[in-house]
Order: structure tokens, then sequence, then C-alpha cells
């Protein structure tokens, strides 16, 4: 099953997104570098809070399966 990215994942991909249009920008090495790392940085931290929302979720719904 499909699920839509929440706002804050996507609001991790945007930045993301952002940065690597900065780097492309950019007009040093160093810039360019700094901004892909911050790009990497982003999506990181989104796939992480996408990690710990599919627990959220797991972990919901084996309480509710053990519930009686």
């Amino acid at each position: 099953m499909l699920q839509r990215s929440s706002p804050a994942i996507q609001h991790c991909r945007n930045r993301a997104a952002e940065c690597e249009h900065l780097a492309e920008l950019a007009t040093t090495p160093e810039t360019k570098s700094d901004y892909l790392r911050l790009a990497a940085s982003w999506l990181k931290l989104g796939d992480n809070r996408e990690f710990v929302e599919r627990m959220d979720s797991f972990l919901g719904y084996i309480k509710e399966v053990r519930e009686p």
C-alpha cells in the first residue's frame, strides 16, 4: 500500500532539493560541496523521519492486534 509522505518528510525532501539547486549555482567548489553535504543531511533526516513514522504505525497496529 502506497502512502503519501507526511509534511515533515516532504519538508526535508524539499530542503534537500533546494540545497541541490543552490549547489548548482555555487561559484566555488567549497560552497558547492557544502550545499551537497547539506542536501545529503536533509535526505538522511527525511529517511529517518520516514522510518520513525513507519515504526509508529507498525507499533500501533501491533497494539490493536494484541488488545482484546
